[in-house]
């Protein structure tokens, strides 16, 4: 999580008074998937089926990082794997429209 901040604030750091904020930020929540489609890099069967290899970021975390975000108002993208999979899809889908922020899910 504070490889996360930090990458942020160095963005922010790098970019501030050169360009404006992105107005669009993408968010792989999941690489897990129910489906193999050939042309998915996400189907991944070469990976074991230890769900510890995902290293999924909690909810929690997400909301945080959507905190830090959240000011320059920019739209959420999820996708990933298949994003419904995410055991807290709902509650973050939720918090994103609390902080009235566009979103937008590719499944």
């Amino acid at each position: 999580m504070k490889k996360i901040y930090k990458c942020l604030k160095n963005i922010y750091a790098k970019y501030k008074n050169k360009t404006p904020f992105p107005p669009k930020i993408s968010i792989i929540i999941t690489a897990r998937c129910n489906l193999k489609c050939k042309f998915c890099n996400f189907h991944a069967e070469h990976l074991p089926g230890d769900e510890k290899i995902y290293n999924e970021i909690s909810v929690n975390d997400w909301k945080k990082i959507i905190d830090k975000i959240s000011f320059f108002h920019p739209e959420i993208i999820i996708f990933g794997g298949e994003p419904f999979i995410y055991k807290n899809i709902n509650e973050l889908l939720l918090y994103i429209v609390e902080k009235k922020l566009k979103c937008h899910v590719f499944t």
